[in-house]
């Protein structure tokens, strides 16, 4: 290699990709794939339906207590919790968690 040649080469070398490389490079990273897309559109509607539910359970329970309805058990029939695996249950059932043990 002569040294015109080795000064050209270094030279290419530092200066990095050509516009024209770097052109095709971000189109292929930045172009999405039809299955992309609807994979991040699913994503979206499935995220809105999230909040939108559970906006309405949070207006649902501010509306009870501004309401005072407490919250009572199914089981027996006691104020304070919902559930019969709660600790607060007078006939607490064990969770399937608590059975594995």
């Amino acid at each position: 290699m002569s040294l015109c040649n080795a000064i050209s080469f270094l030279h290419l070398t530092l200066a990095g990709p050509t516009s024209a490389q770097e052109g095709e490079a971000s189109s292929s990273t930045s172009k999405k794939t039809k299955n992309e897309i609807k994979f991040e559109h699913a994503n979206k509607k499935r995220g809105a339906k999230h909040e939108a539910k559970a906006k309405e359970a949070e207006e649902k329970a501010t509306k009870k207590a501004a309401n005072g309805v407490a919250v009572v058990c199914p089981t027996c029939h006691q104020p304070g919790h919902s559930r019969s695996s709660n600790k607060a249950c007078l006939t607490i059932a064990p969770s399937a968690s608590m059975q594995a043990s």
